[in-house]
């Protein structure tokens, strides 16, 4: 699996602990919030036609250790009706 695209309805909450090649998080036009927890490597997140929060929690902290961690973040038509925000542990969001 590299991509995994969620529509939340109610809040939402993903174990992505036996997924593997996780690479891009999207959250679509999703009316609740959603949390992936799991996450064994760092992905891309994009947030299209939401207004609602996106929660990043990774497996392990070795996963976002060192300061050449990075993360992108792509917005398109996010945060349209309220703020949205998007909760994750690394110090460098290319947005």
């Amino acid at each position: 699996m590299e991509i995994l695209n969620v529509n939340a309805v109610t809040a939402t909450s993903v174990d992505t602990s036996l997924m593997t090649g996780v690479t891009d998080l999207y959250n679509n036009g999703s009316l609740a919030d959603t949390t992936y927890t799991g996450l064994k490597a760092i992905p891309n997140v994009w947030l299209t036609g939401t207004s609602a929060d996106t929660t990043l929690g990774y497996a392990s902290a070795a996963t976002t250790v060192g300061t050449a961690d990075e993360q992108t973040v792509k917005l398109n038509g996010a945060a349209a009706s309220s703020s949205a925000t998007i909760t994750t542990n690394l110090s460098l969001i290319h947005i």
